[in-house]
């Protein structure tokens, strides 16, 4: 990258054991005018947090050089740069007041400086909260995106078996570690959706996308239609993905931000059941598939959506058409593009 051309920086931590790297390093990487300052974590269990260390540290003491630059892109509210323009990233928040103190404090410290604040959320729900709770930022939507896979089916080949998708970093159930974690767990899935669909349409295939905990592997071991893929990396689970038919979406707790796995969907093409949240709401806007309210129309959603083909190869059709707009390229663009003015 020539160096006359960057105006903008980055400095990133880049885990090799953890999902920290989903969002910020594709997206990051997709750019053309921000550089990026980043230290690799090492493959040993319980080293990123000796790591982390490490790297906040080194930012600190280098934090002047980003003077040199218009734009610092930061993911903490610790440290304050010497950047005209400090932009924050936003992409799970808690919605808490001990959020919004930091971001406060934040706004305030850079304020004093006499430089700029820009928070980059990835949905419309983030901003009008931030606002409400006080924000003098600047805002900008950047939406969860995808890497482009090789291949994307446009139609649907029905003379095989139909084939649902569900992805997530962990799989957990019962008395696996994160069974009541609200994006790890997967008690509803493996309790209810899994063996309901079993009974109700046992041609059905189930690919399972994760680190299975021990209670879900042998939970799931009896239902023949359920095949587990473990942990991939980020081209393999969007392989994966393109091969079946249909995202399912099985969570019931909304926490109001864009959901990655939802726009994997979307970027390998298939589209989506899931239930009715703000963390759905794309597929709502673009008839990308169903939302439901309830887990028995969940069930009956999924089937009917196997069995109807002209329903289906419209909402397929939908996602396609769509899918342009969240490649990590495109988002990439709409990033470093902004005046931040």
């Amino acid at each position: 990258m020539d160096d006359d051309i960057c105006q903008q920086i980055v400095f990133y931590f880049l885990s090799k054991r953890n999902a920290t790297s989903q969002r910020y390093f594709p997206l990051f990487e997709a750019t053309k005018q921000v550089r990026i300052v980043y230290l690799n974590g090492l493959s040993l269990k319980y080293t990123d947090f000796f790591m982390l260390k490490i790297f906040w540290l080194l930012v600190f003491l280098f934090r002047k050089k980003s003077r040199n630059y218009k734009v610092v892109h930061t993911f903490t509210t610790k440290i304050i740069f010497n950047s005209k323009v400090q932009v924050l990233h936003i992409d799970d928040p808690f919605y808490s007041e001990r959020e919004v103190a930091s971001i406060t404090n934040w706004e305030a410290r850079v304020k004093k400086q006499g430089n700029c604040t820009f928070i980059v959320c990835t949905n419309l729900t983030m901003i009008e909260w931030f606002r409400q709770q006080g924000s003098r930022s600047k805002f900008l939507v950047v939406e969860q995106g995808f890497s482009i896979p090789t291949r994307v089916k446009l139609e649907k080949h029905y003379g095989r078996r139909f084939k649902l998708v569900y992805t997530s970093q962990y799989i957990h159930f019962g008395t696996d570690k994160y069974s009541n974690h609200s994006t790890w767990g997967a008690n509803l899935l493996v309790d209810f959706v899994i063996p309901a669909l079993n009974k109700l349409a046992p041609d059905l295939e189930i690919h399972l996308i994760g680190e299975l905990g021990n209670h879900a592997k042998q939970t799931l071991k009896k239902f023949k239609n359920v095949i587990t893929h473990g942990v991939l990396s980020g081209q393999d689970n969007i392989s994966v993905i393109q091969d079946c038919d249909l995202g399912i979406y099985p969570r019931q707790v909304d926490h109001k931000r864009s959901i990655l796995k939802i726009y994997s969907y979307i970027g390998a093409g298939i589209p989506i059941v899931g239930f009715d949240l703000i963390d759905t709401k794309i597929v709502k806007d673009y008839s990308l598939g169903v939302l439901v309210k309830s887990k028995e129309e969940l069930i009956s959603q999924i089937i009917e959506l196997s069995k109807d083909h002209q329903k289906y190869s419209s909402y397929k059709r939908n996602v396609c058409n769509i899918r342009h707009l969240f490649t990590w390229n495109v988002l990439a663009d709409k990033l470093e593009s902004h005046p931040y003015e």
